[in-house]
């Protein structure tokens, strides 16, 4: 989906530049830099991959933006969070987190009253799906799912005093987001050659988003969550 798609979901935070953000998957820290930008606002970046943190970081500091819009590493089965926050969003990387209720309830307790938590994360609609399809699509992918119900999902920010406001099956949406990106690439084939490691880790990549569209089809929905903390 890109940084468009990232701001679009962001937009109910209403962010002003007194306002302070959390990014739990910032990848290179794009998103974090953008809507500090955009809105002069405050944008910790948090990373679970070293290497992608690292990066992001380099490019925070090139902007100088380090102070804005810094990122850094972090561990999300172990999340510590050391400040309040207006908004915390994250994109699709709950799944592979193993103890959900440590993460909620750090998230719930570093949210300021009236903060706001969005996310986007892969998730099932029963509790036992059990089809060959799915446990296929969890052995492949890089990191370990540890999938959560909708209802459980929604239940563990209840019991933790978030007022659910939206959860959403955007599956089909992300369904477009992703045959875009692949129709970008192959756009930017056209024009560009790359080397044989090049090649082989984007074959990876395409391969495990295909792997993503199958697993829709087996069952396997992308939701987004909005809740407020009273």
């Amino acid at each position: 989906g890109g940084i468009d798609h990232t701001t679009y979901l962001v937009k109910p935070f209403g962010i002003t530049s007194a306002t302070s953000i959390l990014d739990l998957a910032a990848g290179l820290g794009g998103v974090a830099r953008t809507v500090a930008r955009q809105y002069k606002a405050w944008v910790t970046g948090m990373e679970p991959s070293p290497m992608l943190a690292a990066i992001g970081m380099t490019r925070s500091q090139a902007e100088g933006l380090e102070k804005q819009a810094p990122v850094e590493v972090y561990d999300p089965n172990n999340l510590a969070l050391k400040r309040r926050y207006d908004g915390i969003f994250a994109k699709e990387s709950f799944f592979t987190v193993q103890d959900k209720d440590h993460l909620f309830d750090t998230i719930s307790a570093s949210l300021k009253d009236g903060g706001q938590f969005l996310f986007t994360d892969y998730c099932t609609e029963s509790k036992d799906p059990g089809n060959a399809q799915l446990d296929e699509w969890m052995k492949k992918e890089p990191v370990q799912p540890y999938l959560w119900t909708v209802e459980q999902t929604v239940d563990a920010l209840k019991k933790r005093k978030l007022d659910v406001r939206t959860n959403e099956d955007i599956t089909d949406l992300q369904r477009r987001l992703i045959l875009r990106a692949l129709g970008h690439f192959l756009e930017h084939l056209e024009s560009h050659t790359m080397d044989t490691e090049t090649k082989k880790i984007v074959l990876d990549e395409v391969e495990l988003w295909a792997r993503r569209m199958a697993a829709f089809d087996a069952g396997l929905r992308v939701y987004r969550f909005y809740c407020m903390k009273h």
